[in-house]
């Protein structure tokens, strides 16, 4: 969501200046989690830095607080090395900064990528001619399946030809896929006794799988980020005992733990407009 690139031209830090760089990942993740939590969406996973493993036979991917683990299936687009690490791809974690691509050999580093993890949710289908996609995986690139529920361990693949998903579902918000043929599943129990009233089941009915996050950052999304980003660095302190210091002409000064989350609510209406459908 934040590269370090993009933070340091933000704060004036020199791009060669490595001084700060462990300082920067950690407010920075601090950061994007924040974000991802407070809104509930994934949103975007950008790289700025793709280059060669030291055997030379794996890509390295900079993700800056990117959460997932060893196994991992991720559509990368856009990709500007050489090769390209562009289409579906399982990663292996490095650390919480970093992944690599297997069998990748680069001969040109690169400084851009998006990143689309793969995720699966069930949800319980409240129509069955429609559902609307969870928050937490919307916006996405594409649909990699749909199963409807036929029994407690069992699922039924829904044919592509037998939904529709909408135009642009990269940048929208609220997604709902409509079904054309047959039917989304729908669980109704029936409370012992009273025959006559029914309710719908809290059973999940539906699984859904997609490429989840935008090609692009949303530019109000980078702006809440470096804003909360900057509010931290800005009054990161060193000890207790050090009042302020400056690095590169920013004035930094001690910040109470209380006080560092106060700040990361800052942008709050931001993030509030991306948490609502």
């Amino acid at each position: 969501m934040l590269t370090l690139s993009a933070v340091k031209s933000e704060m004036g830090i020199s791009a060669t200046n490595t001084d700060e760089n462990a300082d920067l990942f950690r407010i920075i993740r601090q950061v994007v989690s924040r974000i991802r939590q407070r809104t509930d969406r994934g949103i975007a996973w950008v790289t700025d830095s793709i280059t060669a493993s030291s055997a030379g036979t794996e890509a390295v991917v900079e993700v800056i607080g990117h959460g997932w683990r060893t196994g991992q299936v991720v559509w990368i687009e856009s990709s500007n090395c050489t090769p390209t690490i562009n289409g579906v791809r399982t990663i292996t974690r490095i650390d919480e900064d970093h992944i690599s691509i297997p069998t990748i050999t680069l001969t040109v580093p690169g400084t851009f990528a998006t990143l689309h993890p793969q995720v699966t949710v069930e949800i319980r289908a409240t129509n069955s001619a429609r559902i609307w996609v969870p928050e937490q995986i919307t916006p996405f690139q594409s649909v990699v399946s749909i199963y409807d529920r036929l029994s407690d361990d069992s699922w039924s693949l829904v044919a592509p030809a037998d939904y529709e998903i909408p135009l642009y579902p990269e940048t929208q918000k609220a997604i709902e896929i409509n079904r054309l043929t047959g039917s989304f599943t729908q669980a109704v129990e029936f409370p012992r006794g009273q025959w006559g009233l029914r309710r719908r089941s809290r059973t999940t009915t539906v699984k859904v799988t997609v490429y989840t996050g935008m090609v692009i950052v949303p530019d109000e999304i980078v702006m809440a980020g470096l804003s909360m980003l900057n509010d931290v660095y800005e009054r990161a302190g060193r000890g207790k005992d050090e009042s302020s210091f400056s690095f590169e002409g920013t004035s930094r000064s001690s910040m109470s733990g209380d006080e560092r989350m106060s700040h990361l609510l800052s942008p709050d209406a931001i993030l509030a407009s991306w948490q609502a459908r």
